[in-house]
């Protein structure tokens, strides 16, 4: 059951990310993109990916502090 909420607040922290930040996390996590390939995915600049990611670690993190 842990487990289940634990993915379930790990899907809401999320799908609250602002959509770039969203598909680069993604993309980096579960498909292991480079950051060169998420930046020509997004059509940004690789610096662009790196500031996104690293907003969406921090934010994702912070969701899932309780879960710690």
């Amino acid at each position: 059951m842990e487990t289940l909420l634990k993915s379930e607040a790990l899907s809401l922290a999320i799908a609250a990310l602002p959509a770039n930040q969203r598909r680069a996390w993604l993309m980096r996590e579960f498909s292991a993109s480079s950051y060169v390939v998420i930046a020509a995915k997004l059509a940004v600049p690789v610096s662009t990916v790196r500031g996104q990611l690293a907003r969406a670690r921090h934010n994702v993190a912070k969701e899932m502090n309780a879960w710690r």
